[in-house]
């Protein structure tokens, strides 16, 4: 086991109050309540840091997919547009068939 080390801290009675009646509850002395809250603190600390990777992972694959989806999307409106003057071209050439066909 280390060696212990003292310290001397100055807290305002609301904190001491906290440290106070966690000691009473769980029945563990003020030094092993502050190590348990520090200890708890770091360890969220570090799984905090671990989500905030993971979600700036998601984050950059989801502009990716979404700059993916954007291009699909022009290219599907650019696919769109040669259709509808493909159509009127037929739809003229058809007309001028009639047309000739029927002397109009």
């Amino acid at each position: 086991m280390s060696e212990l080390k003292a310290i001397t801290i100055r807290l305002e009675k609301q904190y001491l109050d906290m440290i106070v009646d966690l000691s009473e509850k769980t029945g563990k002395t003020k030094t092993d309540v502050i190590k348990t809250a520090l200890k708890n603190y770091h360890q969220h600390k570090s799984e905090t840091s671990k989500q905030i990777v993971l979600l700036e992972d998601k984050n950059k694959q989801l502009e990716m997919m979404s700059q993916t989806f954007s291009l699909l999307m022009n290219e599907k409106d650019k696919l769109l547009q040669e259709k509808d003057l493909r159509i009127e071209e037929i739809k003229k050439r058809r007309r001028g068939f009639f047309a000739r066909l029927f002397g109009l």
